[in-house]
């Protein structure tokens, strides 16, 4: 995801494990897709990192100084990809809570909603 132009994903490292079962779809990751990505994403630093003994996961970090970690658990190349989407399409803001409802001073010049309402419908030949 990008604000004004900057896109907010600055780097990206892979982890797995060198022997471990669930780490399977991320070593054939690396092995296949890796350099494409590479090639398609040369604004993002993407490094590799193998951690025996830990089930695979992705680490994104942002622009702003946030990381976000993801699983990648037994997942095949299309579910890694999916995580490593997900990655990109965030700010890598934390998420905050909304604390009160929204009121306006100005109400809607359309009145109220109501669920009993007619709706005129209109067909144009």
């Amino acid at each position: 995801m990008s604000i004004r132009g900057v896109l907010q994903l600055n780097k990206l490292t892979l982890s797995y494990c060198r022997i471990g079962g669930s780490s399977n779809g991320m070593r054939k990751f690396i092995a296949e897709e890796l350099p494409k990505l590479k090639e398609s994403w040369p604004a993002v630093d993407i490094g590799v990192a193998m951690k025996n003994g830990h089930h695979p996961f992705v680490v994104g970090e942002y622009v702003h100084g946030n990381t976000k970690e993801v699983t990648c658990r037994n997942e095949d190349i299309k579910g890694i990809m999916r995580q490593i989407g997900f990655l990109q399409g965030q700010y890598g803001m934390p998420v905050k809570k909304i604390q009160h409802r929204q009121r306006t001073r100005r109400p809607s010049i359309q009145g109220a909603w109501a669920a009993d309402a007619e709706i005129a419908v209109t067909v144009v030949p």
